[in-house]
């Protein structure tokens, strides 16, 4: 079977690598504009793993209208940060790869979604595409289970592969895909992302900031000390907040401080080990390996 990919981040590049056979084409987003002054043009994910897997590539999305979609044996979609034109899904069968159990945590960020509430299990979903966002028939679905010290990264791996595992054995099927309508009644959706969704006032953090900030001798930095956020609550915001925005704070001196990792031990249901960026440098109380 020959089918078209359309992907961006850095979940559809995961999927993408783990893809079998890969796909006979693949289009994603232009280059932009980022790194330090965002000054340099930099690839989506996928037109980086595109180029290491050698496939054919578009990167300009006025290409959609020039690509001759009918002829291929259906489009793959994951992560692609672009709505489809109805025109265009009307054309071919469209799927989409989504992780998460759907109808729960439809929308951008369903990853964060679920390790910010604790939720132990999530998965992967392939869906029909329709005109609405998450909303189309289930092709395929399959459950994973959380662990807690998974990080926004690890479960992104994890659900990637899942779904590039999912959609391998669709293609076994040759088309033969069997339907299912979501529970649109059980429908939930997450939030979009911005920087100010992982600001928390530095008095709330500074009982878990304590003891990383007694070994580098920076005390001096923290405010006024009062009842702060729940250990597990700071660990769910910090591996679901990593890489972007991040858990971040400023200290009384304006610094900007981001807490990068945490890690949870569930018997003593405590924070066993912080990492924090600070002024280009690093700071952490996590156990070394080795």
């Amino acid at each position: 079977m020959t089918y078209l990919y359309l992907s961006s981040g850095e979940f559809g590049a995961a999927v993408l690598k783990n893809l079998d056979p890969l796909p006979s084409l693949v289009l994603t987003q232009p280059d932009r504009l980022g790194g330090r002054g965002m000054k340099t043009l930099l690839p989506t994910p996928v037109k980086e793993m595109a180029r290491e897997l050698m496939l054919d590539l578009y990167d300009n999305l006025e290409s959609l209208n020039e690509i001759p979609i009918p002829s291929f044996d259906f489009v793959l979609v994951a992560d692609f940060g672009v709505i489809i034109p109805q025109k265009l899904l009307s054309q071919n069968r469209f799927l989409n790869v989504h992780p998460s159990l759907l109808p729960k945590h439809r929308g951008s960020s369903p990853l964060q979604a679920v390790l910010l509430v604790n939720e132990k299990e999530t998965g992967v979903t392939i869906i029909e595409l329709d005109a609405k966002m998450d909303h189309g028939p289930i092709v395929s679905q399959e459950k994973l289970t959380v662990d807690i010290n998974d990080t926004y990264s690890t479960l992104l791996y994890k659900t990637a592969k899942k779904g590039a595992d999912l959609v391998n054995h669709l293609l076994t099927l040759k088309g033969q895909l069997h339907k299912r309508e979501q529970k649109h009644d059980e429908a939930t959706y997450t939030k979009k992302l911005t920087k100010e969704t992982g600001f928390v006032e530095l008095p709330l953090l500074v009982p878990h900031l304590v003891s990383l900030f007694t070994k580098y001798n920076l005390t001096h930095l923290t405010s006024e000390n009062r009842e702060g956020l729940q250990a597990l609550e700071l660990h769910n915001k910090v591996r679901a907040l990593n890489p972007w925005p991040g858990v971040w704070t400023a200290l009384k001196n304006e610094t900007v401080v981001k807490i990068t990792e945490s890690k949870y031990d569930l018997s003593t249901q405590e924070i066993v080990g912080l990492t924090i960026k600070m002024n280009g440098k690093v700071y952490s109380t996590l156990p070394q390996n080795g």
